[in-house]
């Protein structure tokens, strides 16, 4: 996809298409919220036994900030094969840019995960420049 960007909004597009874009959307319901308020990120690590996941750091609308995690709490979400992978997390519409992100292994372990690249879509559904996010 990333050789062709335009390939991320055909992506979007088919999920409006098919119904599967809902704000509101549950953990694990089938749904998803808008492409556009998810952080992807990049990143490799050798897993045994493992499951990984990541969290992004945004500020809220209070003012403080919060940590949002890529599995959203169901161990289905979590990345388990070693290489590289490529996965996501939705934030809220309320909440600001994220600035920080962070690895943990969830079972098993992991040998140190290398963070490679964040970024989200713009307007058009196509991938803005590359976060820059402070490993915590």
């Amino acid at each position: 996809m990333d050789r062709h960007a335009w390939s991320y909004a055909l992506m979007a597009k088919e999920m409006v298409r098919e119904g599967k874009i809902d704000n509101g959307a549950a953990p694990g319901s089938g749904r998803i919220p808008d492409l556009r308020r998810y952080v992807f990120v990049e990143g490799c690590s050798p897993l045994q036994n493992a499951g990984i996941a990541f969290s992004v750091r945004a500020a809220d609308d209070s003012g403080g900030t919060r940590w949002f995690d890529s599995d959203r709490g169901i161990p289905e979400f979590r990345i388990v094969r070693s290489g590289c992978f490529r996965g996501a997390v939705p934030l809220p519409a309320s909440v600001g840019r994220p600035d920080a992100i962070r690895f943990s292994t969830r079972t098993g372990s992991a040998d140190a995960v290398r963070f490679n690249t964040a970024f989200m879509l713009d307007e058009h559904y196509l991938p803005g420049p590359p976060l820059a996010l402070q490993r915590q």
